[in-house]
This record gives C-alpha cells, sequence and structure tokens, in this order.
C-alpha cells in the first residue's frame, strides 16, 4: 500500500537529519528506512517499528503513527500494560537457564524481547528472607519512550549455585515509589502513574534541531567515496525465493535457523525482518548481507555487501584497482543475479558517505566560547 501520510510525518520529522544520522538514533537499518521513504508501495510498517520512530519524530505522536498506517489507536493505559506483560513474558522465556549475572540476564531480555529501551540496575544486592527458593532479590527499572517517558519497576528474585551462577526464580511488577527525573536530560512536565508505571510528559530539547539547522547553513567536511567491484545492484523484491533456494548455506548457526523459520511466515517487509541480521565476517546487515553471506560461503570468493547510498545497494566482490580491464567470475555472478531477477550484473561502482570531522562540531550553548577562546589566543 502506500502510506502517504505516513510517509510525509517521518519526512518532516526527520528535517535536516541524514538518514545514516536518523537510522543510526532510531536502530531501524538504512535501507529498511529508505525503503519506507521511497518506494512507493510498502507493506504495513509494524507496530515495533512505528515505536522505534516515535522519540525521535518531534511533535508526532505513537497514535499519529499508528492512524497513518492504518491501525487503531491506543490509550496510555492499554500500551502500558501491554509493555509490561510483554516484559514478563520474555522473562518467562529466559528463567530457565544459568546466567553469569542479572546484568546478562536482563540484557538478553533487552536485545531480543524490548527494543523501545534500556535496563537500569540497582547495585544493591538484598537477601531475600521471604521467598523459600530465592537467595537475594534486586531492583530493576525498564527505562521507555514514545512521546512520552516510561519508568516500570520490577522485583527480581534469584538463586545462586555453588559456581556463583544465576538461577531465576521470579519477576513482580512494583508499584512506583518515587518520580525519576533523569532520562535524557529531559525537563518534565506532568508526571503520572498508570498501571506500574510511572508516566512522565517531556518537553523536547530544541539543541538537536538547532544544529542540525547550523550543518545544512554552513555544511561541513563530509567526503564521498566510490568502491569499485564485480557484482550487479541489489533489489530485495526476489529475495525470499532466493533464501528459500540456498537455505542450507544460509542456517549455519540457530539465529539464522530462527530467522529463516520466520521467514517461511513473513508476508511483510523482509528487510523489516533482516534489519538486525549482522553479516559476522563484513559487519553488514539485512537482506542483501544475507545475500552477500550465502554468495561467499558457496563460492568462497570474497562478496561483500554495501548499504544503500543515493537508492542504490551493491553485492560486490572489491576491486583492486580503480579500472579494471575485465570482469571476472561472470558466470558465477550471472547465476546468481539471474535468480534474484536482477536485470544486470558486472562492472559495479559503489559511493560511500563519509562524516565531517567531529573537531569541526560545534555545541550551540557554547559556541561563543570557542571563538572567545580562539581570539584569545
Amino acid at each position: 500500500m502506500n502510506y502517504e501520510e505516513f510517509r510525509k510525518i517521518l519526512r518532516n520529522g526527520i528535517g535536516t537529519r541524514s538518514q545514516k544520522e536518523f537510522a543510526e538514533q532510531t536502530g531501524i537499518s538504512r535501507e529498511h528506512l529508505n525503503r519506507m521513504l521511497n518506494n512507493k508501495n510498502i507493506p504495513q510498517p509494524s507496530k515495533e517499528t512505528l515505536g522505534k520512530l516515535t522519540p525521535h519524530l518531534p511533535n508526532t505522536s505513537y497514535n499519529e503513527l499508528l492512524t497513518a498506517c492504518g491501525y487503531d489507536t491506543v490509550s496510555i493505559e492499554d500500551r502500558v500494560k501491554e509493555v509490561e506483560q510483554d516484559l514478563i513474558n520474555g522473562f518467562h522465556q529466559l528463567s530457565d537457564q544459568f546466567w553469569d549475572s542479572p546484568l546478562e540476564l536482563f540484557k538478553t531480555l533487552e536485545v531480543l524481547w524490548t527494543s523501545l529501551g534500556k535496563f537500569r540496575f540497582s547495585e544493591n544486592e538484598e537477601q531475600d528472607d521471604d521467598t523459600s527458593d530465592a537467595d537475594f532479590y534486586t531492583q530493576i527499572t525498564f527505562a521507555w519512550q514514545d512521546e512520552y517517558c516510561y519508568f516500570t519497576d520490577f522485583l527480581f528474585s534469584y538463586a545462586k549455585t555453588m559456581k556463583g551462577k544465576i538461577v531465576p526464580v521470579s519477576i513482580s511488577l512494583e508499584t512506583p515509589s518515587d518520580i525519576c527525573t533523569d532520562w535524557e536530560n529531559d525537563t518534565y512536565t506532568k508526571k503520572r502513574v498508570v498501571s506500574h508505571t510511572r508516566v512522565l510528559d517531556r518537553k523536547v530539547s530544541q539543541l538537536n534541531a538547532e544544529e542540525r539547522l547550523l550543518k545544512a547553513i554552513f555544511g561541513g567536511d563530509d567526503e564521498i567515496f566510490t568502491k569499485v567491484g564485480f557484482g550487479f545492484e541489489y533489489h530485495a523484491d526476489h529475495f525470499r525465493d532466493f533464501l528459500i533456494q540456498h537455505s542450507s548455506s544460509f542456517c549455519t548457526s540457530k539465529e539464522e535457523v530462527d530467522l529463516f523459520q520466520k521467514s517461511l511466515n513473513e508476508k511483510g517487509d523482509f528487510e523489516e525482518l533482516f534489519e538486525d541480521y549482522i553479516d559476522p565476517l563484513t559487519r553488514s546487515g539485512g537482506t542483501g548481507a544475507v545475500v552477500a553471506a550465502i554468495m561467499r560461503r558457496e563460492t568462497n570468493l570474497d562478496f561483500h555487501y554495501y548499504w544503500e547510498y543515493n537508492d542504490k545497494s551493491h553485492v560486490m566482490i572489491p576491486s583492486e584497482t580503480e579500472s579494471p580491464k575485465e570482469v571476472p567470475h561472470t558466470n558465477i555472478i550471472y547465476t546468481y543475479a539471474k535468480e534474484l531477477k536482477l536485470p544486470s550484473f558486472g562492472l559495479c561502482y559503489h559511493h560511500q558517505h563519509i562524516s565531517r570531522k567531529e573537531n569541526l562540531i560545534f555545541n550551540t550553548n557554547d559556541y561563543f566560547l570557542y571563538f572567545n577562546d580562539k581570539k584569545r589566543n
């Protein structure tokens, strides 16, 4: 479908930020973001994706994004209870394992089940005299946000083995007591409790917008480099069929097996499903990284995936020279390009964007101090 209103909100919210900058802020892959912005028709963005976007879109609510993407709106009460239940369910999925520490357990829960925020841990480990199976308990807070900031408190009880391993016993939601006011140095206006979660309205800082405005006016030292290689411009339109055909080459780890099984039931955007997949060798991500990893494993050739720049991605073998006179391995590259139903293959030029020097980035709050110091020196 063409979610034009969603696309409009997203473009306006990104403002002068680059796609690369915004993707890094939200945790969404650049390729997925680019498809949402530029493809004429896109699958319905997931609620998880909308949750990631909301904190980084000024003056935009989670419900506005839901409406723009064809979902029913939700009340704060329902949203809080849903997240609380997701946290409890995620904990129970991990409670039958041994862990080195509570930190390791909840960092795993953070990665696998909760993309909205971060866990905070109390440094105090208290003796648990009330629970027969537990030796200790500690306070855990999950901090998350959309247009509001939320703090959900838990009491985590656990036992320890003779070798010091953590054995989870139980987790329970705690009734909030005092109001926490240290989320990213924002200023809070309203404070209230919903279910077991503290909900705070925040006054969004304009500092980032001012810095982006200075960048747009004065520019910077950004540079464009070009990589030359042999392969093809990549499009994910026929990725599912390619993955099924080469599943044995892809499924070499538990993570990859789980992703493949999920993909069999996926009817939406594969870029969203695979946006957190990282090729362990090249550190690139997304479906293009999957394709490059499969090709590399099957051919022992050094295929890399290069993320989008100016709407173009490439899977290719980097060239050792800037002006190669021929394309090696044409039969191999042709076979894969044909399977992916790509219109062409061969010599590729992939442009890369290198960010400006950090020492030429100024803080708008102390900009004048910098030049006063320069004058004195």
